[in-house]
């Protein structure tokens, strides 16, 4: 019985491998590709390797500058989401207070709050605050949508942490800013570095904030940026898939940095669960 449960997981997770690899690969081979061996043969492999699609991404959508501009918004978005989103999950499981429970399910009832719903308030906020084509006019709302997601995490990670830890820092004479700083924080790195990952890549995909708040070219992300291909490029699909294949590089460095935090948050999660 064990098994047949075992050879059913090992099928169920060699299929999400394919549905996963397939289209990346298809990807890459397509990102060398001429706009005519792309048309004949879309799935085959190259006869030639097209560098140029790469050095034409590159200039004419301007992705240095797009990239440099999701880089800040998302390394200021994650820093902001991890900072405030331990200090008000701290508050609420670490600082008994009657407030605390409700405010916890506020906030994760901002899950429910889809960003499509807020975009037109958004735009008018920032309008009025002066805050459009500027960075800071996005920074804020992608945390303040994805603060919710991580104070759920974070708080149900220090729900874990046990009481005695705490206790001995309060008999000690620790103050509740220096038990978050001495005692919080480097126990819940690992949580941390899970929300880091997942901040990062749901800020970097962001486009509908972004296409509302900045308005200027020098000002895209890269969803924007790559938007362009499918209007003036749409026909060179080894263009397009060369500018894509481009933009996902700083994803997979950010994540090849802090995977080993994720997956020391999955299990140790699980052992504490």
């Amino acid at each position: 019985m064990i098994k047949k449960r075992n050879r059913g997981h090992h099928l169920f997770l060699s299929m999400y491998c394919v549905v996963v690899l397939v289209p990346f690969i298809w990807l890459i081979l397509g990102s060398v590709k001429s706009k005519q061996e792309f048309t004949i043969n879309p799935a085959g492999l190259p006869k030639y390797l097209a560098i140029e699609n790469f050095t034409m991404a590159w200039n004419n959508a301007n992705l240095p500058q797009a990239m440099m501009n999701s880089t800040i918004v998302c390394l200021s978005g994650v820093f902001g989401v991890i900072l405030a989103g331990s200090l008000a999950s701290f508050a609420v499981v670490r600082i008994r207070s009657r407030v605390g429970t409700p405010i916890l399910a506020l906030m994760i009832a901002g899950l429910m709050i889809p960003v499509n719903a807020a975009v037109i308030p958004l735009f008018v906020l920032a309008g009025d605050l002066g805050l459009l084509n500027t960075r800071i006019g996005v920074i804020i709302p992608v945390i303040a949508f994805n603060l919710p997601f991580a104070m759920l995490l974070i708080s149900a990670w220090m729900q874990n942490i046990p009481d005695e830890i705490f206790d001995s820092g309060k008999v000690d004479g620790a103050s509740s800013i220096q038990l978050f700083i001495s005692l919080a924080v480097p126990l819940s790195l690992p949580i941390f570095g899970a929300i880091a990952i997942i901040t990062f890549v749901n800020i970097w995909n962001e486009f509908i904030l972004s296409l509302v708040i900045f308005s200027g070219p020098e000002m895209r992300t890269v969803p924007l940026a790559t938007s362009i291909f499918r209007g003036i490029y749409s026909i060179n699909r080894g263009f397009i898939c060369a500018g894509v294949l481009i933009t996902i590089i700083p994803v997979i460095i950010f994540y090849l940095l802090f995977h080993k935090s994720i997956l020391s948050g999955i299990s140790e999660g699980g052992i504490k669960g």
